[in-house]
């Protein structure tokens, strides 16, 4: 479960990895141009990639990516561990089905033993959108008048996973755009949230 400190969260009782959301910049093994996309890269040392993304099965390596009301999503596994920045263009493009895909493929983790956790982002409550997302989202929008909506983006990517058959799902903690302690880019703020994990 999530448990609130200092800088941010952490994430308690997941053993060998270590998986936090930090207010204060923290060194990345990986420096990651992020895109809003759904490509995932696997860090093997290398110190910049374009992607939204990020694998690897490097002990000691931290890495992660930096949001602002799209949620980070941790694949946290014994063998591997993922960092995935998912706002809608990534979630709708399959950022899940690629960190999922990849760890499966690269390290034989089956998509059932992974631990995902969402860290904090916009909820459903106050991400409006257009009705432009209207195709994408269907049953995932709520109408709220004006040609505006509401869109759940962690129910979105829930319904994903259950499709993959991922049995341990832990929600997030906030909401970026409720908590004033967290950066969102709705309010306006220039910070991101820094999202990262460690495999032990």
């Amino acid at each position: 479960m999530w448990k609130r400190d200092d800088k941010g969260f952490v994430l308690d009782g997941v053993k060998g990895v270590e998986v936090a959301i930090s207010r204060e910049p923290v060194d990345l093994a990986l420096k990651l141009k992020q895109i809003h996309g759904a490509r995932v890269v696997v860090y093997r040392g290398q110190r910049e990639e374009v992607g939204d993304g990020v694998l690897t099965d490097v002990r000691g390596a931290r890495i992660g990516v930096k949001v602002a009301d799209c949620y980070p999503i941790f694949l946290v596994s014994e063998r591997a561990v993922g960092v995935l920045h998912a706002g809608w263009r990534g979630s709708v493009r399959g950022i899940l089905h690629e960190g999922l895909s990849l760890m499966h493929s690269l390290w034989g983790v089956d998509p059932e033993s992974v631990t995902v956790a969402f860290g904090p982002g916009i909820c459903g409550r106050c991400y409006e959108v257009g009705e432009d997302l209207k195709p994408y989202f269907g049953s995932f929008l709520k109408p709220k008048g004006n040609g505006k909506y509401l869109l759940d983006l962690y129910e979105y990517n829930l319904k994903i996973l259950r499709k993959w058959g991922v049995k341990e799902v832990i929600p997030p903690p906030a909401c970026t755009y409720e908590d004033r302690t967290l950066y969102s880019y709705r309010r306006g703020d220039k910070g991101r949230l820094y999202a990262y994990a460690v495999l032990l």
